[in-house]
């Protein structure tokens, strides 16, 4: 017959046996939605960014995005309709032409989608064209290039100094970019023989790179010749 005192230690042994098992047990958490946001911008119609020179033109568009997490898909594309700026220094026909008319920043406003798009427009002095401040013609694997994109008045003053990424496109399947708009400056790495082709753009304006890629020399030891 079990005595009361055995009874206690049994149920003592079972009880510290589920305690046991319990501290095994994998946490149960709330999985939480990611949150969904939405926002809005303005941007020229085939990319870039908002900086013009005085008497330039090009379209522009208001996106709205839908967000959730930190996954953006664009939910609306607008051009027409009115468009709200503070200046007479730009200015926005319906058709979404904007028009640079005196030197500063502006603020250009839409609505989209019951949301606010708004962005600054950069109004640079006359250029008379755009311009690599490097043009190596070839380079050996493993070189590093920097470089950056520079607009020139009529005279060849330098007025603005891009390197941003917004207005440098191409095909470099040659080189890895290491950084965009470092000290103004492009890093590009080449890691493979090819051809680097960078293109760099300001409203209508142009300037393409191209640089063969090479193996590189390998050094011969003289006492093994």
């Amino acid at each position: 017959m079990q005595t009361s005192s055995g009874q206690f230690d049994d149920c003592a042994r079972r009880l510290a046996i589920v305690l046991l098992l319990c501290c095994h047990c994998p946490a149960v958490t709330a999985q939480r939605s990611p949150a969904i946001t939405r926002h809005a911008d303005v941007v020229p119609e085939h990319g870039g960014i908002l900086v013009l020179a005085l008497g330039d033109s090009l379209r522009v568009v208001a996106r709205a995005y839908r967000c959730t997490g930190d996954v953006c898909m664009i939910d609306s594309v607008v051009t027409t309709s009115a468009w709200m700026t503070e200046s007479r220094g730009i200015s926005v026909s319906p058709l979404g032409i904007l028009r640079a008319r005196k030197l500063g920043v502006f603020v250009l406003r839409k609505r989209v989608n019951g949301l606010v798009a708004q962005d600054s427009v950069t109004v640079l002095p006359p250029i008379g064209r755009i311009a690599w401040t490097a043009r190596p013609r070839t380079l050996r694997v493993g070189d590093t290039l920097r470089v950056g994109l520079v607009a020139r008045d009529s005279g060849g003053t330098v007025v603005y100094h891009f390197g941003a990424s917004e207005h440098i496109s191409g095909t470099n399947r040659s080189g890895e970019i290491l950084w965009w708009n470092q000290a103004g400056m492009t890093g590009l790495l080449v890691n493979r023989v090819g051809l680097i082709e960078l293109v760099g753009w300001l409203a209508q304006r142009s300037d393409t790179l191209r640089i063969r890629v090479v193996e590189r020399a390998v050094d011969v030891d003289p006492a093994r010749l």
